[in-house]
């Protein structure tokens, strides 16, 4: 089973939102996109708030340097894939190479 975003009513993959930007950016080694739900604990009620049609996603991404322009970067993170997807993204988090787990998918 495959990890599934669903926004507005339209599923994404982060899978298939992680290519688009090793693929279109040159410095994104791999990266890892999801949806913060909020978690609610209110006296051992849980109470979880699934992605709603208004948040935006969390992107993490690897780069093999170190970059004196992230702000750039993180820019153009945002930038692809509100194109692509038209998505918001709320937060762009940069890790060194080796940075971001290996998954089986």
């Amino acid at each position: 089973m495959k990890d599934l975003i669903i926004i507005r009513g339209q599923n994404y993959y982060p899978v298939d939102i992680e290519y688009t930007l090793t693929q279109q950016i040159v410095s994104v080694v791999k990266a890892a996109v999801w949806c913060e739900s909020s978690i609610t604990d209110r006296g051992g009620d849980v109470s979880i708030r699934p992605c709603s049609d208004y948040d935006a996603l969390t992107v993490l991404i690897e780069s093999p340097r170190k970059h004196a322009h992230t702000d750039e970067l993180f820019s153009q993170v945002k930038r692809v894939i509100g194109m692509q997807y038209e998505l918001n993204v709320a937060r762009v988090i940069l890790v060194r190479k080796g940075g971001i787990p290996m998954t089986t998918r």
